[in-house]
C-alpha cells in the first residue's frame, strides 16, 4: 500500500480521536460510533434488539451503528446484535432508499424473526 493511503487512515484515526475527547468519551464507559463517524453527544444508557438507547431518550437503530464498546459482560452480547441486525437492516434501509423493492425483501429475510412482534423502530423499517 502506498503512502496515500496510509495518510487518509492515519487521518481517519486522528479525527477520531479528537472527536472522541471533544464528546468527553472516556475509554470506561459504552461508546457507540455511527456509521457516518460521528459518536452521539449523549452517553449510552442501554441497549437491546432494538437499538442503543442514550441517555437524552433517542434510540438509534442498529442499522446507524458502526461499532459499539461496552461493559465486557455484555460486548459478546452486542457484537451478535451488531453482526446479525445491523448489516441486514442497514441493507433493507439502502434498498427501500433506492426503490429495489426486490432487494429490499431478500434484506428483510435476512433478518431475526425475534424482531417480528417488537414495536420500535427498528421493527418497523422490516
Amino acid at each position: 500500500m502506498n503512502w496515500w493511503y496510509w495518510s487518509n487512515v492515519l487521518s481517519v484515526l486522528i479525527g477520531l480521536a479528537i472527536e472522541l475527547g471533544a464528546c468527553g468519551v472516556s475509554l470506561g464507559q459504552p461508546t457507540i460510533l455511527l456509521r457516518d463517524f460521528s459518536i452521539p453527544a449523549s452517553p449510552v444508557a442501554g441497549y437491546d434488539e432494538d437499538g442503543v438507547r442514550l441517555q437524552n431518550g433517542d434510540v438509534v437503530t442498529w442499522d446507524r451503528v458502526a461499532k459499539a464498546v461496552v461493559v465486557a459482560s455484555d460486548q459478546d452480547r452486542v457484537d451478535q446484535w451488531l453482526h446479525s441486525i445491523e448489516k441486514p437492516l442497514a441493507r433493507l434501509r439502502w434498498r427501500l432508499q433506492i426503490g429495489d423493492f426486490a432487494g429490499a425483501q431478500q434484506a428483510a429475510a435476512e433478518l431475526p424473526t425475534q424482531l417480528n412482534n417488537r414495536r420500535s423502530q427498528t421493527a418497523l423499517l422490516m
